[in-house]
């Protein structure tokens, strides 16, 4: 089952249970709208690599209104929020821990024979499609810096 198919059974399935699936149905909606637009701005279908890069700006989207949202003291839209996130967090892989992060760099940096700065973007071209939804990319950013550093 595809990453779209998933996501659309769940959709009916929110549908269905009313109240009960309300938050998520809207969660659902919303990554849909936003993977729709995708579609229409690429003029073709999204692949399954797509499909996580959509969901990795949900993400994002929302990490990045988060502390704002504490600062404002409002509790009740903070955890309406962080269930919008735990809802678009079921869809992505597992996240890499640090120590598995550091040993995938390690790996790569092995194979390709980087030791310097300058092959920072060799490795990045090699690591990004291979961690693509388990790590967001500024922490392998910083990773591949530390290792090379």
């Amino acid at each position: 089952m595809t990453l779209q198919e998933r996501i659309d059974t769940d959709l009916k399935t929110a549908m269905k249970q009313r109240e009960a699936g309300k938050s998520r149905l809207s969660v659902l909606r919303q990554v849909k709208a936003a993977a729709q637009y995708e579609q229409v701005r690429l003029g073709r279908p999204l692949s399954d690599d797509e499909w996580l890069a959509v969901l990795g700006r949900e993400v994002r989207q929302r990490e990045e209104v988060r502390p704002d949202l504490v600062r404002s003291g409002r509790p009740e839209v903070v955890a309406k929020l962080d269930e919008e996130l735990r809802l678009v967090r079921e869809y992505l892989p597992a996240q890499l821990g640090a120590a598995d992060l550091a040993a995938a760099v390690a790996q790569v940096a092995t194979e390709l024979g980087a030791n310097s700065k300058a092959d920072l973007g060799r490795m990045m071209a090699v690591l990004v499609p291979k961690l693509r939804g388990q790590v967001d990319g500024t922490a392998l950013r910083q990773a591949v810096e530390k290792q090379l550093g």
